[in-house]
């Protein structure tokens, strides 16, 4: 039989204590910490104005985060501040660490030309950056805002534009989870304006991307990038480089579960009598299963005559444009020996796409259905390759596609 031994009183009693004490701990305070252009970096931090001795605004968003911890909150005033922010603080999702420009001042924060990116956030957990507006990254390899191996990272309602450097864009993630890129605007970046890479169970949503200059947009890869949602953003007058393969929205090479929904792509540009333009596309997916590309929008996608740098003109585009085959409105591809598997593509439309509208290929047991496709150049619906087995296409509406037969 076994035997059962009574709990002591002395370790209830003990257990009682730890409990109430832990209930009853008082808890650290968030604090409010403020930044001026006016401000000093000897003060306290903790003052939105100077009064003796030492109590006043900090000069540095840098030394704000220095002294920081989770749930406190940095307000950046009004006003320009040159430098490089890193980030490598741990904050919880209940107390994260925030900064943000205060009472919606107008805050730019341009590279310090002699470091990295604008803000680096280097294995943080919980941080979250928002109405700032952060500009010309120029002359590094690092992008305006890199986010490396953290966890619950947001970044919203900021302006992202004009980072020209050689091989950085605007925002680089990288095996992180749970970042939130959300109501931003990107404008007059070059190299990409997003480049997600291995990052899991994060959401871009909301964010309006123009004006880009290179051969892909926004990019979402690697083999760890599992459960992302791409929601409801607006790709307006981006310009295509030359250089084979560009696409506005390319997904190469991910993992399962990842949602491409409800994007807007229209006004895209490619370059003049560029033949490796004939591969580009507005929306590509390429070597990636599990994938759902759904309720996006693909509309104006041509090549014109020539591109204007110039800041005068909007859009990049002089008005006179040649016509011509090349573009595709949305591609869903694996390759020989690549086959794709469990690929969804619904209710998308695409209108006036110089090459086929929406093609799919090597892509085994997958849905296309519901999707309208009216006016390319070429094909409505092309299905190429040798393997699209198992797979079912249904629902989809085909019209005044004049090229070739639908």
């Amino acid at each position: 039989m076994k035997k059962i031994y009574p709990l002591s009183g002395f370790s209830v009693l003990g257990l009682g204590v730890a409990l109430c004490q832990a209930f009853l701990a008082p808890q650290a305070e968030a604090i409010n910490y403020y930044v001026s252009t006016s401000g000093s970096d000897a003060y306290n931090g903790t003052s939105i104005s100077y009064s003796a001795p030492n109590n006043g605004p900090f000069r540095t968003i840098q030394r704000g985060v220095n002294v920081a911890s989770g749930g406190d909150v940095i307000n950046v005033r009004g006003g320009n501040y040159t430098e490089s922010v890193f980030i490598q603080k741990t904050a919880s999702q209940g107390s994260p660490l925030v900064i943000r420009n205060y009472s919606n001042e107008s805050v730019v924060v341009e590279c310090d030309p002699t470091k990295w990116s604008t803000f680096f956030v280097d294995q943080s957990t919980w941080i979250q950056i928002s109405g700032l507006a952060l500009v010309r990254v120029t002359n590094t390899t690092f992008d305006a805002v890199y986010i490396g191996s953290s966890v619950g990272i947001t970044v919203t309602n900021c302006d992202i534009s004009t980072n020209t450097g050689p091989t950085s864009g605007a925002l680089f993630a990288g095996s992180s989870s749970q970042l939130s890129i959300t109501g931003n605007r990107f404008k007059d970046n070059t190299v990409w304006t997003m480049q997600i890479q291995n990052c899991s169970n994060s959401r871009i949503e909301n964010n309006q991307i123009e004006r880009t200059r290179n051969t892909s947009t926004f990019v979402l890869t690697g083999g760890s990038s599992i459960s992302n949602t791409v929601i409801n953003n607006t790709f307006v007058d981006n310009y295509l480089a030359p250089g084979g393969g560009q696409s506005v929205i390319f997904v190469l090479g991910v993992g399962a579960g990842n949602v491409i929904q409800g994007n807007r792509i229209y006004n895209t540009s490619l370059p003049a009598g560029d033949v490796s333009g004939n591969a580009s596309t507005a929306l590509r997916v390429s070597s990636s299963s599990d994938v759902v590309v759904r309720g996006n929008t693909v509309s104006n996608y041509q090549f014109h005559g020539s591109v204007d740098f110039s800041s005068d003109n909007p859009a990049y585009i002089i008005t006179s444009g040649e016509g011509g085959l090349t573009g595709s409105g949305i591609a869903v591809n694996g390759g020989v020996g690549a086959i794709i598997e469990r690929v969804t593509v619904e209710n998308n439309i695409v209108f006036g796409a110089a090459n086929t509208g929406l093609g799919v290929g090597f892509a085994n047991n997958s849905i296309i259905r519901g999707n309208t496709v009216n006016s390319s150049g070429q094909y409505g619906i092309g299905l190429y390759g040798d393997a699209n087995n198992h797979s079912v296409v249904t629902g989809n509406v085909i019209e005044a596609n004049t090229s070739c037969s639908n």
